[in-house]
């Protein structure tokens, strides 16, 4: 499907954003842009949320 055509509510740029993430199962994103609100299924947040657990280093 022509992903323009999908999100023809949003830009081209914002649109692959999209679609990046669903089809790699991320549902939130960082973001001043109102036009993610306009998608369902994606979470869109101001803050970077602190980790409650530190990784180890490989």
């Amino acid at each position: 499907m022509n992903i323009l055509i999908k999100y023809h509510k949003l830009s081209l740029t914002d649109s692959l954003i999209v679609e990046l993430m669903k089809k790699n199962n991320i549902i939130e994103i960082i973001s001043f842009d109102s036009d993610f609100d306009k998608v369902d299924g994606i979470i869109k947040t101001h803050k970077i949320k602190k980790q409650k657990k530190k990784i180890k280093n490989k």
